[in-house]
């Protein structure tokens, strides 16, 4: 039965998510579907899709294992939604590199309407202004336990003319077992340095997460201060 669904189509998504995983979902604006890849049933159903899934309201990609750079390269770009309002990437799961998976990701970033999440990756300075400048027509953009290396300040030119970023997250990025801002505190300054000489972006951000940073109240809103950020929220915040 499964082989003459189209998974593009609500309902028959619906059976074939049911069919394959055993699990019950429902596919829509409205709904959320979140992707497994360590759930070796949730592996098969994404192998099983042809043309792009139904569009949701959140979309999430967690527990991404070794190895797994072609099917999740595939899925992204035969069957990632025409629209998506947030996309989750890579939660719960190794730190790992995100060069096999930046591509595929930006070139669906049209498709994401509000917030894109990245988790558990290590970015270069490069990286992480790519994604930033690729993905400024979203409201947020989140770094999230990623690994960040920013040994020298971005310099964006006018690639966030226009910017529509109102909240920038870096949830335990500055963590210990991250980029360790506690002990690198450098990085932290190069990077709000770099994005405050943004004048569209600044004048959109209202606030950046900061939980488990590795940085003290007083640093960040001295750091904030000095590159004239002071109207930014400091959200979330603990060291």
């Amino acid at each position: 039965m499964a082989s003459r669904l189209d998974s593009s189509m609500p309902k028959d998504f619906d059976i074939l998510y049911s069919v394959l995983t055993g699990k019950k979902s429902k596919v829509g604006p409205n709904y959320s579907l979140n992707l497994d890849l360590s759930c070796e049933k949730d592996m098969k159903f994404i192998q099983k899709l042809k043309g792009p899934i139904p569009d949701v309201k959140n979309l999430q990609m967690e527990s991404l294992p070794q190895d797994c750079e072609e099917v999740v390269n595939r899925f992204m770009a035969d069957n990632f939604p025409s629209r998506v309002g947030n996309f989750d990437f890579n939660l719960n799961s190794k730190l790992v590199r995100i060069d096999p998976y930046l591509d595929e990701i930006l070139a669906v970033k049209a498709r994401i309407q509000v917030k894109l999440s990245l988790y558990k990756l290590k970015l270069s300075k490069q990286q992480l202004c790519k994604v930033l400048e690729e993905c400024k027509h979203l409201k947020t953009i989140g770094f999230n336990y990623c690994n960040l290396k920013i040994p020298s300040v971005p310099y964006f030119e006018d690639d966030l003319s226009e910017s529509k970023i109102q909240y920038l997250g870096f949830d335990y990025s500055g963590d210990g077992d991250y980029s360790d801002w506690d002990q690198n505190p450098d990085e932290f300054c190069n990077l709000i340095k770099g994005l405050s000489y943004c004048e569209d972006f600044t004048a959109n951000l209202s606030g950046i997460y900061l939980k488990n940073c590795g940085l003290s109240k007083i640093k960040i809103d001295e750091v904030f201060s000095r590159n004239g950020l002071t109207k930014v929220q400091i959200l979330n915040y603990s060291k």
